[in-house]
């Protein structure tokens, strides 16, 4: 499982997280990444070039993803007032869109189809104001 856990929320940034949300601003590029250099085969050398194409392969072998297996969520008011975030998202800001519904909470579930990772299951997780 790799995570990415924030215990603050959007700290003002709301106009970019509300156009991407977490998924585009964490699960995929950053958590990949890490998810890449954890499941990959030893590459042939440590240029980068054979480090890119064992991505690449890994990848490749990553099964689709089901529904099933998605949580998406957004973080709401903390009324115990524990933690750093204590305000919604939607409460976050003034400016943030009334009914939005940009998730700040992503937990995807899959498999890697190859001869090492086969059969164990790959959790990525990340999510904002996780007090």
């Amino acid at each position: 499982m790799e995570a990415f856990k924030e215990p603050f929320g959007t700290e003002g940034r709301w106009s970019y997280f509300s156009e991407f949300g977490i998924i585009w601003e964490v699960m995929q590029n950053p958590l990949l990444q890490i998810l890449c250099l954890v499941a990959i085969e030893k590459p042939a050398s440590t240029n980068s070039d054979d480090i890119y194409d064992d991505k690449v392969k890994m990848l490749k072998c990553i099964s689709k993803v089901q529904v099933s297996n998605v949580v998406l969520s957004r973080y709401m008011e903390n009324l115990t007032e524990e933690g750093e975030a204590t305000r919604g998202y939607l409460e976050e800001d003034a400016r943030v869109p009334h009914g939005s519904t940009t998730d700040t909470f992503a937990t995807f579930m899959f498999s890697v189809g190859n001869e090492r990772w086969d059969g164990l299951p790959f959790i990525l997780c990340c999510g904002r104001a996780l007090n």
